[in-house]
């Protein structure tokens, strides 16, 4: 090869690295505003000689200078805030032993003692006997990110005190709710049960009379033994009948002792069963009315339901169908009672709802009804007891003659 070949493949040569240290500071140029701008520096630990490595901005995450600390594993370990040296070396280590990526977050503390947040990954290099050799990683400043995380809880923690205590005063309100759409149907049921016991005490008045005429006439001659026995046959088939009618106010009285306890439990029953509980209560009311009641029962599942509430829903019906019947002065009157299944129907020819207010009569406080016989919450009670306490639906469409209420309860799963 000659002189002037040698030079050039040298000047060559010399171009080359001259290009590639360009190259590489370039690079480093580039590495350190790519760290500087997302604030990411860079380590290194050679477990051989315990030497650490740090990239500039690894220096200005930990506020030091590189003239002012002499870089080790262990004085990397006492830049780290004192409450988390133990939990950043452990984690260190045990990600050496199960040969996986170092992952740690920690506190750091500058200079003028302001708390800093990183976020620390590795991963680590073995020798061909599995014996660590380096770990390089990187360190990121999460102090905004955990500061705002912070404020985002802070935040999250207020606002589910504040669904809380809304929740809780929801909950208040409907239960007060509640308990006043029970005492207005207090005197609505009041009113029934004189319905109930207006029979069996004119009869039991009917019969005492009747006994107290048997004596004052002396229809039996007491003299012989068989008139004794005449009157005392009388007057034990008259007492029996008294018991029956004074069984009867008994039953009316435990109805509504029961309507009206305050303990909630479940039962199984079919809507048969609660439709009637509800009509031993206000049946006699209906019919003192001229109110005819037409029954089409066709449901025999038993369904889980509170049946004081159901009992409510339904005495709710009936009683809005009744004072209807009187506002609009229906001639032959009817209700009519149809189960199927999970459906119960309350329908009557009460002339039915107007459309403009349909949407309306489920809201609390709205009634169609004068200030001195309506509430506005017999409906609205009614919905919250069939949607959020039996988890069903309740709704109005008028028909031909009236109105129907439908109210549709869970089917029971098998």
């Amino acid at each position: 090869m000659n002189k002037q070949v040698l030079e050039n493949a040298i000047d060559a040569s010399y171009k080359e690295i001259q290009y590639l240290e360009e190259k590489i500071k370039a690079q480093e140029f580039l590495q350190k505003q790519t760290e500087k701008t997302a604030h990411i520096g860079s380590w290194e630990i050679d477990a051989t000689s315990n030497q650490v490595l740090w990239s500039d901005e690894t220096y200005a995450i930990f506020d030091k200078k590189k003239e002012s600390i002499s870089l080790s594993y262990e004085t990397l370990l006492s830049s780290i805030h004192f409450e988390d040296r133990e939990m950043v070396n452990s984690e260190y280590l045990q990600s050496i032993i199960d040969k996986r990526e170092f992952y740690v977050t920690h506190r750091i503390v500058h200079n003028d003692n302001t708390i800093v947040y990183v976020e620390e990954r590795g991963v680590h290099s073995y020798d061909s006997s599995g014996k660590i050799k380096k770990t390089v990683g990187v360190v990121l400043d999460i102090t905004q990110r955990s500061e705002l995380e912070a404020k985002l809880l802070e935040i999250n923690i207020g606002l589910d005190k504040q669904i809380e205590d809304e929740v809780e005063k929801n909950r208040l309100q409907e239960i007060q709710l509640l308990q006043q759409s029970r005492l207005a149907q207090m005197g609505e049921m009041i009113s029934m049960i004189a319905h109930q016991w207006r029979q069996p005490l004119h009869a039991i008045s009917t019969t005492a009379a009747s006994m107290k005429f048997t004596i004052e006439l002396e229809e039996y001659n007491c003299a012989t033994q068989e008139g004794k026995e005449e009157q005392q046959e009388y007057f034990l088939h008259k007492l029996d009948s008294i018991e029956e009618y004074i069984q009867n106010l008994t039953t009316t009285v435990d109805d509504f002792r029961n309507f009206y306890k305050p303990n909630k439990k479940e039962k199984k029953l079919l809507l048969e069963e609660v439709c009637e509980k509800a009509l031993k209560i206000i049946r006699a009311s209906l019919k003192a009315d001229g109110i005819e009641l037409v029954y089409a029962y066709n449901s025999q599942e038993m369904l889980t339901m509170f049946d004081g509430e159901m009992m409510q829903v339904l005495l709710n019906l009936f009683k809005n169908a009744q004072d209807n019947f009187k506002e609009q002065t229906i001639k032959s009157p009817w209700i009519k009672i149809i189960t199927h299944k999970n459906t119960i129907k309350i329908c009557d020819n009460g002339g039915g709802i107007p459309e403009t207010i349909m949407e309306k009569i489920f809201d609390p406080y709205f009634s169609t009804k004068n200030e001195k016989n309506g509430t506005g919450l017999g409906l609205y009670m009614s919905k919250t007891i069939i949607e959020e306490h039996h988890y069903g639906k309740i709704y109005a469409q008028n028909t031909n003659d009236g109105v129907c209420f439908i109210i549709e309860l869970q089917e029971e799963v098998n």
